[in-house]
C-alpha cells in the first residue's frame, strides 16, 4: 500500500506578537509537493462582526475586506482549529498557489506585517 498521496501538516512556528497569536503550518501532499500557511487570531477586542464571520467560517468575507489585504494570497480559512482551545478564533491564508517559493520565514514575516496593519488601523478608528 503507497500513501504518496497522504496529507500531513505541522506547526512550524508560533508566537504571540502584539496580543495575537499566529502560526505557520507546513503542509504536505505525498513526498515532493508541500507548503505553508499562515494564521492569526481573531482577539476579544476586534470588531464584532469580524468574530460572527470568522464564527460563520466566512473565509471570503476577509477577501472583501480592506483591512485584510493579505500579502501572499488570499484567506483561505476562517474557524476554529482543532489543536487550540475552543475559545481562539482564526483566519489565515494558504501558499499552495503561489507562483513563486514561500518559506517559512515569508509566512512569519506577513503575519507579523498584518498584525500590524490591524493594530494601526483598529487604533486609529477607535480614535475618531
Amino acid at each position: 500500500m503507497t500513501y504518496d498521496n497522504f496529507m500531513m501538516d505541522k506547526i512550524v512556528h508560533q508566537e504571540i506578537y502584539k496580543k495575537r497569536m499566529l502560526f505557520v503550518k507546513q503542509i504536505q501532499l505525498g513526498t515532493p509537493h508541500s507548503w505553508y500557511a499562515g494564521y492569526l487570531e481573531i482577539i476579544p477586542s476586534d470588531p464584532p462582526f469580524w468574530k460572527q464571520r470568522v464564527a460563520a467560517k466566512d473565509y471570503e468575507f476577509f477577501n472583501s475586506q480592506d483591512s485584510f489585504k493579505w500579502e501572499l494570497g488570499e484567506c483561505t480559512f476562517a474557524g476554529k482549529m482543532p489543536y487550540y482551545p475552543d475559545h481562539l478564533m482564526f483566519v489565515g491564508f494558504d501558499t499552495e498557489e503561489t507562483y513563486y517559493p514561500v518559506s517559512k520565514n515569508d509566512c512569519v514575516g506577513s503575519l507579523r506585517k498584518m498584525i500590524d496593519f490591524l493594530d494601526r488601523k483598529l487604533s486609529y478608528e477607535s480614535q475618531i
